[in-house]
């Protein structure tokens, strides 16, 4: 009767044993001879800063062997390395990673090598380990993993997407090896993107942004090393925190970074739009944050692909031109614009189909385009119109005639007092062009049916009268129609935005619409009723715009920080060199201080910075400036600081770290409690800015 119960627990035990050991040797640093890695396991740095493993990025049921940051260091998933990038395993837990023949090598479920360190035998052939740093590094090392010396391969020398402190971005000058940073090919595939950076020996150690492994769409300009900064990268100097360094010498060029403060969580990334990024994250936000960021995202090559434009002020940047649409719409979705965009009717070869043009202001890099001869407007129409394969033209009495054959790339948007701008014909279908003419058509066919009647009228009544009577009557009505449909043609194209709520006229003064009026007067309410006239009541508005702080537009209330809020408005009108009425009724941002958080929140805070002194300013001190001027514009008064505070801040007297902010009161989204930590938490001095981690208040 007992031997039933031992024989139980001893079975057990021995399955508990086996559990315990294969998970406490899996969660060591270490992957020896005799061990594999599959599944659902993992190993952890010693420290426990990263973990390696199989992860899945996408839906797809694709896996690769990458490298992440430990949950208890960075809660986002967060990949920093992928091995088999290229090539993913389909079952994460019939493929294995394993030494094999002094490599380490990823196999398939078919036990067919996926990937391999591709170490030639001869140089390793007693027994190795693979060993998990602190510093995201995976190294190959001979005998004993306190081994000291040199390690026979290493992750640093391999990167994909990501440069941790202490890895190398440059080119060994003895095996001809580069360390390039190439972006993903999206947010849920890790295969190789169109964009990659490369390090340029020859032109003072640049950094070269390359479209398609070819074509260079940016460069970092030389390395400063008095500066320890790219001439193209100011950002660089304005952390203290961050060790940026260039290393030259007879066997390697390079660059690499470290970092002062150990608490710090950074990478370099090469994203899948284009840009270099810096990020740190931040733990009381639980979020990446944007240090800086090159180039510009509509300045990178592509970004937008073919037949669509780039808006630099538009949270989705991209969109197709008129009678396109976009390629691949599950990569727009994921914010991957480079696939384009095609047109919804084709066009057909020759002038006599109907086929057009439809027109786009468009700043444009002229890309793909060849100079045509033509002596006028209409030659270098007709030029574009009886070549099949042209797609566009633009014609000016400066460059003369341009067409593009094939895509058209690399188109902005501009404002209309932008001198650089362009009238781009983009060659449509006759039916896309027929839409356009049917509306013209119906309303001047209307006009004109008014116009005669009512000509005919004065004309009939008139001659009853007198010749002159009839002659000068018939003038007078032909004026009043004609005044009559200018003034109509100069208000229809104001109506439909008056509708909606208001617009700005020369004079920067919003003109409001019934909607905004009901909405500003709460429905006419007897509450805001001021009085009654002659010329009928008389209410008082209520408009979340302008320089008055939330509290008193929305409820009256008086406060001591008043005042402050409406310097904060004042600061960021100084900086940015705009006013904050023009932003009034914005697509996305309804203020000043709105259109200033998006772009700081998303990496872009430079741009916040009038562009006609961006490149001569103190960078910090127009940094601290932003960042005060958000401090201001607080929805709390609680939340803003008093006005000797700010007065010491911009002097550069505080010996403590400006305190994070929330999101600025009248921005896109409603102010809620929870902090959203500034998106640069520096420490701003006079002479220098250094940076501290933000604690959440």
């Amino acid at each position: 009767m007992d031997t039933k119960p031992n024989s139980k627990f001893v079975f057990s035990v021995i399955l508990v044993c086996v559990f315990l050991e294969s998970h406490v040797s899996l969660a060591a640093d270490t992957i020896s001879e005799n061990q594999s890695l599959s599944g659902d396991q993992t190993i952890a740095s010693a420290g426990g800063m990263f973990e390696l493993g199989f992860f899945k990025p996408g839906q797809l049921s694709n896996y690769y062997i990458g490298i992440w940051y430990s949950k208890q260091v960075v809660s986002e998933m967060t990949v920093v390395w992928v091995a088999n990038r290229e090539i993913p395993v389909s079952d994460r837990f019939s493929s294995v990673l394993t030494i094999l023949d002094g490599n380490l090598v990823l196999l398939n479920m078919s036990k067919n090598p996926v990937w391999s360190t591709d170490l030639n035998s001869t140089t390793n052939s007693g027994s190795v380990q693979a060993v998990l740093l602190d510093s995201g590094n995976l190294v190959l090392k001979a005998g004993s993993s306190n081994n000291t010396l040199e390690p026979l391969w290493q992750s640093f020398d391999h990167p994909t997407d990501t440069l941790l402190p202490g890895g190398k971005f440059g080119f060994n000058k003895i095996t001809n090896h580069s360390q390039i940073l190439t972006s993903w090919k999206n947010l849920e595939d890790p295969a190789p993107g169109l964009y990659s950076l490369h390090l340029a020996p020859d032109e003072g150690d640049s950094c070269i942004y390359l479209w398609n492994r070819s074509r260079q769409y940016w460069t970092s300009g030389p390395w400063n090393e008095s500066l320890r900064n790219f001439n193209m990268v100011p950002e660089l100097r304005l952390f203290n925190d961050f060790n940026y360094s260039s290393v030259r010498n007879e066997n390697e060029s390079y660059l690499t970074y470290s970092i002062n403060n150990p608490k710090i969580v950074t990478r370099s990334l090469m994203t899948a739009s284009g840009q270099v990024q810096q990020l740190t994250w931040l733990e009381a936000s639980k979020q990446w944050n944007v240090f800086w960021s090159q180039p510009r995202q509509c300045d990178v090559y592509a970004f937008c692909g073919a037949f669509s434009s780039c808006k630099p002020t538009s949270l989705n940047y991209c969109k197709c031109l008129k009678g396109f649409e976009p390629n691949r719409q599950s990569d727009w979705d994921l914010q991957i614009y480079s696939g384009g965009c095609s047109r919804r009717t084709s066009v057909k070869c020759g002038n006599a189909t109907g086929d057009g043009f439809l027109e786009k202001n468009s700043k444009s890099l002229l890309e793909n385009s060849q100079n045509e001869r033509a002596l006028s407007f209409e030659s270098c129409r007709s030029a574009c119109l009886n070549e099949c394969q042209c797609t566009a033209y633009v014609y000016d009495s400066s460059n003369g005639c341009s067409i593009w054959h094939g895509d058209v790339l690399n188109l902005q948007e501009f404002e209309a007092n932008d001198g650089d701008g362009r009238i781009l014909y983009i060659r449509a279908a006759a039916s896309d062009i027929e839409k356009k003419r049917n509306k013209r058509m119906i309303i001047h066919v209307l006009l004109g049916a008014v116009n005669l009647n009512v000509i005919l009228m004065i004309v009939f009544f008139s001659l009853q009268l007198s010749p002159l009577i009839a002659i000068v009557s018939t003038i007078t009505g032909l004026l009043v129609v004609i005044f009559g449909y200018f003034l109509w043609k100069k208000t229809l194209g104001t109506k439909s935005k008056v509708a909606a709520g208001g617009e700005m006229n020369d004079a920067e003064l919003p003109i409001f619409g019934l909607r905004a009026i009901i909405a500003a007067t709460n429905n006419f309410a007897e509450a805001n009723k001021l009085g009654e006239g002659g010329f009928g009541p008389v209410y008082k508005v209520t408009l979340p715009l302008g320089y008055m702080s939330p509290e008193y537009a929305r409820y009256g209330h008086f406060s001591e920080k008043l005042d402050v809020f409406s310097f904060g408005v004042v600061l960021l009108e100084i900086v940015s060199g705009k006013k904050n009425a023009a932003f009034y009724l914005f697509e996305h941002s309804p203020t000043l201080a709105g259109w200033a958080w998006d772009l700081w929140k998303d990496g872009r805070g430079m741009e916040v910075i009038d562009e006609s002194v961006r490149e001569t300013c103190r960078l910090d001190e127009a940094l601290k400036c932003i960042h005060v001027g958000f401090l201001c514009v607080q929805e709390a008064p609680a939340d803003r600081p008093t006005m000797s505070l700010v007065i010491r801040m911009l002097q550069g007297n505080e010996s403590t770290s400006l305190p994070p902010f929330k999101e600025p009161a009248f921005s896109t989204h409603k102010n809620s409690s929870p902090v959203c930590s500034s998106q640069t938490p520096t420490i701003f001095s006079h002479n220098t800015v250094t940076m501290s981690l933000p604690e959440g208040r």
